[in-house]
């Protein structure tokens, strides 16, 4: 910023700290290609001007928003029947207003809402991409393996499957939780991808068919072998089933 201007604007603000987004924020992370953003009032019953000045932040100074073109004091001006901003995120000014909103009282209080619509589209890419993923997990499940990995994946849902379900129906169990209104969050989709993955498959399934058919005895809230306690619940059966190679072959020998 050319000096003058400096001064000029410090004159504004006598004897306090100004803090100056051009060099808070780093530029060079902005996206490289179009990337659309949206600043606007929550409010849709809201009309006419809102204006997002300079704001106090306490114990640091006062953050002031510079057009680093013309050095200038700035503003960030919101306008309409529902006022709001568009800027392109990919361009120096567009994001450092962008940021400086995001730091902004108004947002923070939940005045004004910045939508970035670059991060909310590979939200949903990632979510699909996750989706997807997950599918084909399942559906390259062995005959084999499919009861199995059933099992785990729907240990803690109300789903009670027997060994002579039809494959069709086990998998529609999976794919009816994979579906993207259910699974809002994913975090099924990670399992499956998961479970998928894990070098220690087999041991997790021992670890269940232990407990299930009575290998492991659970007492007053404990799951014992031989006397020796294992712990309260399934990861702690399964983490005895994998603590050597000997272990594992001896409780797989008594599952079925």
């Amino acid at each position: 910023m050319k000096e003058s201007m400096r001064e000029k604007i410090e004159e504004q603000f006598e004897n306090i700290k100004l803090l100056y987004p051009g060099k808070d924020y780093a530029t060079g992370n902005r996206p490289q290609g179009y990337s659309p953003a949206v600043i606007k009032v929550k409010d849709p019953k809201k009309t006419g001007l809102v204006n997002i000045r300079e704001y106090p932040i306490e114990g640091e100074g006062l953050r002031v928003l510079i057009n680093p073109a013309t050095s200038a004091l700035s503003i960030v001006s919101l306008t309409g029947s529902h006022p709001r901003i568009v800027l392109d995120l990919s361009k120096e000014w567009d994001y450092i207003r962008y940021k400086f909103v995001m730091d902004h009282p108004f947002t923070k209080d939940g005045i004004i809402v910045c939508e970035d619509k670059l991060s909310e589209a590979n939200q949903v890419v990632s979510g699909m991409d996750r989706y997807i993923k997950a599918m084909g997990v399942v559906r390259e499940l062995s005959k084999d393996t499919l009861f199995d990995f059933a099992s785990l994946v729907l240990m803690n849902t109300p789903i009670k499957l027997r060994k002579n379900t039809e494959d069709a129906i086990i998998k529609n169990e999976i794919y009816q939780r994979l579906d993207m209104k259910v699974d809002v969050t994913g975090d099924f989709a990670s399992k499956v991808i998961d479970l998928g993955e894990d070098e220690y498959f087999e041991a997790k399934v021992v670890a269940l068919k232990a407990i299930k058919e009575g290998v492991v005895t659970q007492e007053k809230g404990y799951y014992r072998l031989n006397g020796d306690t294992l712990g309260q619940n399934f990861e702690d059966v399964y983490e005895f089933v994998k603590s050597s190679n000997d272990v594992f072959l001896d409780m797989k020998d008594k599952v079925s």
